[in-house]
C-alpha cells in the first residue's frame, strides 16, 4: 500500500476566544477557527480519516460553548462529497481525540468501520467525570453501539505503511497527532496538540489543559521533533490563517491553485 493523497475536509467553523487556543493569552480577542477533518486516499482505493467534526443530528444549542455562538456544521459525508468522496469509501478513521468537535461525526461511518483511539482518551472519556464542555455523552454510544471496529492504541503506533499516530497528551489525556508520508514528501499534523502556527513556533501550551501544561508543551516538543526528523510540513489543527492557505490537496493528484473551501 502507497499513498497518494492528503485531502484537508472543512467540517465546520467555530468563533472562541483566542485564549481557548493559546494559554495565557489575554481575554477579549475572537478568531473564527475552521474545524478540520482529513482524508488519506491509498492507491487500493481505502481511505482513512482523521477526525470527523460535530455531530450533525445534534441541536445547535448543544454544541456551544457557552458566551459563544452555537457552530457552523459541515456533515462529514457532506464534507466527504465536496471531495468527491464517499463515507462508505472509508475504511479507518483515526480520532486524534473524543472532544465534541473531533469525534462527533462517528456516527455518520458505516457499520465495521475501524476506528483507531488512544487508550487513554477511551479511559478518560467513559470514565467518571470528563470535562462536561468538551465531552459529549451522546458522541460516546456510536463506538459502542453502531457496529464499528474499535481499535484501542497504547502510545505511538504505525498501523499502515506511511502513517505514523504519535502521543500527544496534554490538551487531553488520550491526544494523538498524524505524520502522513505522500510521494512528495511528509505532512505532519497537529491538531489540537497545536491548535495555531504561534503554539508552535513560540512553544506557548493550548488554552484548554485537561492533562497539563507540562504534558502539552513536551508533546509540542515531540510533535515537532518527529516533524524535524522526517522534513515534514507541519500544519496546526485550528489555525483560520493556515487553513486558508491550504491546497484542496497534498500528493500526486494535487491541483496546486485551488485552495481548501
Amino acid at each position: 500500500m502507497t499513498l497518494q493523497r492528503l485531502v484537508p475536509l472543512t467540517l465546520g467553523w467555530q468563533e472562541l476566544d483566542r485564549c481557548i487556543a493559546l494559554d495565557g493569552y489575554p481575554p477579549g480577542e475572537g478568531d473564527r477557527i475552521p474545524i478540520p477533518g482529513w482524508v488519506v486516499e491509498r492507491d487500493d482505493g481505502g481511505l482513512i480519516l482523521y477526525d470527523t467534526g460535530y455531530d450533525p443530528a445534534a441541536a445547535p444549542s448543544e454544541l456551544a460553548f457557552p458566551g459563544y455562538p452555537p457552530p457552523e456544521v459541515v456533515a462529514l459525508p457532506d464534507a466527504l462529497a465536496a471531495a468527491g468522496f464517499g463515507i462508505e469509501e472509508v475504511t479507518d478513521c483515526v480520532l486524534s481525540h473524543l472532544m465534541v468537535d473531533h469525534a462527533g461525526g462517528v456516527g455518520c461511518l458505516a457499520p465495521e468501520t475501524s476506528v483507531w483511539i488512544q487508550q487513554a482518551e477511551w479511559d478518560y472519556a467513559h470514565g467518571p467525570s470528563p470535562d462536561s464542555l468538551a465531552y459529549r455523552p451522546a458522541d460516546l454510544p456510536p463506538l459502542t453501539e453502531g457496529g464499528l471496529d474499535v481499535q484501542l492504541i497504547d502510545g505511538d503506533a504505525e498501523p499502515w505503511p506511511g502513517v505514523q499516530l504519535l502521543f500527544t497528551p496534554g490538551h487531553c489525556p488520550g491526544h494523538m497527532s498524524m505524520l502522513v508520508e505522500l510521494p512528495d514528501g511528509w505532512i505532519a499534523l497537529a491538531a489540537d496538540a497545536a491548535d495555531t502556527q504561534r503554539n508552535l513556533t513560540e512553544r506557548i501550551a493550548p488554552g484548554i489543559l485537561l492533562a497539563g501544561r507540562e504534558q502539552a508543551l513536551a508533546s509540542i516538543d515531540r510533535f515537532k521533533e518527529a516533524a524535524v526528523a522526517l522534513g515534514a510540513l507541519m500544519i496546526p489543527g485550528h489555525d483560520p490563517e493556515v487553513w486558508g492557505l491550504l491546497p484542496r490537496a497534498f500528493g500526486s493528484a494535487s491541483p496546486s491553485p485551488e485552495r481548501v473551501p
